[in-house]
């Protein structure tokens, strides 16, 4: 049932799940569903539909709009005109959006500028032009993350304007992951071992994947604090299709010591795997389920034994954010 847009929603863990022109509202606490009709969250394939920044959840449509998140159900504002994508800030109550350049054919869809705004649209940095109109992977505290075609992952300064640290792609990998900071999660390949760069120090640590597992550090999210990375992991069974079959698990990796929890009755099947973190950092959810088929929602409190298995019912969504 659609909710009336004139309640507002009282303060509770919160999951936001965003589909194609709809969001499903999942009281975590409650394991209850409120299903919204949202005509300003578009479909396609950008890199993100939602994200919480602050106060308002982010909505992609080209244009960017946002609404309270404690009223999701409140008419959508817009807070960029034609914004042609959005990512997180290293600021947690900031996304950039990225505007296509005007002087160029629109087919190429290059950049023009980066310009980083809060949930109300107040513009905090503006006249920020991506080198040769690329597309950052992800933004952090320094500056942002280009992956180039020729394999390199460069370190594009903010404050400098320019590449400032450049690395190969076997010292990286292909396989970009979260940002926390300046610190960056990411693999290579099979994703046998996480590789942890710091681009402020330019310092690196590898960390094994469990026996007989693999990370899927796409998918991962860093606790708000950064002292813990949530990453799905998989078995690891020798055939390449098997990383596409395989149920997941939900790893907590602690960032300072390496070590790595495989979270007791966290198992979803694989699909559409989304982790992120609640608020305040106690609590961590996991995703999975393909499309057409029943979504699965796991949620872990640090310091329980066990995840729990939400008994809710929701639809096909490609995105998620947390209240």
């Amino acid at each position: 049932m659609d909710s009336n847009p004139a309640r507002p929603r009282a303060e509770e863990a919160t999951l936001f799940l965003a589909g194609n022109s709809e969001i499903w509202v999942v009281d975590v606490d409650k394991e209850q569903v409120e299903h919204l009709r949202v005509p300003d969250l578009g479909a396609g394939d950008p890199p993100h539909l939602i994200e919480s920044i602050g106060d308002h959840l982010a909505l992609w449509n080209y244009d960017v709009t946002s609404v309270p998140v404690a009223n999701p159900a409140a008419p959508p504002e817009t807070i960029a005109d034609d914004g042609w994508i959005f990512i997180p800030a290293a600021d947690p109550s900031h996304i950039w959006v990225g505007f296509l350049d005007a002087d160029r054919p629109r087919a190429e869809r290059a950049l023009g500028e980066l310009r980083e705004i809060d949930g109300q649209g107040n513009v905090i940095t503006s006249g920020i032009e991506p080198p040769g109109g690329a597309w950052p992977e992800v933004a952090l505290t320094r500056g942002f993350l280009f992956w180039a075609n020729d394999g390199a992952i460069r370190l594009w300064d903010l404050e400098q304007r320019r590449t400032v640290r450049t690395y190969q792609r076997e010292e990286i990998g292909d396989i970009p992951g979260p940002v926390t900071g300046d610190l960056l999660a990411s693999c290579i390949g099979g994703c046998k071992e996480l590789i942890l760069t710091d681009f402020e120090t330019g310092d690196q640590r590898r960390i094994p994947a469990p026996t007989g597992r693999t990370f899927m550090a796409r998918e991962g999210a860093f606790s708000p604090d950064g002292e813990t990375l949530a990453v799905p992991v998989t078995e690891a069974t020798g055939d390449a299709g098997s990383l596409y079959r395989n149920p997941r698990e939900l790893g907590l990796l602690s960032v300072d010591t390496g070590e790595i929890e495989i979270v007791s009755g966290s198992r979803v099947q694989p699909g559409y795997l989304f982790t992120d973190w609640m608020r305040g950092g106690g609590e961590v959810y996991m995703t999975g389920g393909g499309a057409g088929t029943r979504r699965e929602i796991i949620s872990h409190r640090l310091g329980e034994d066990r995840a729990r298995r939400l008994a809710v019912d929701v639809g096909d969504f490609y995105d998620v954010a947390a209240g």
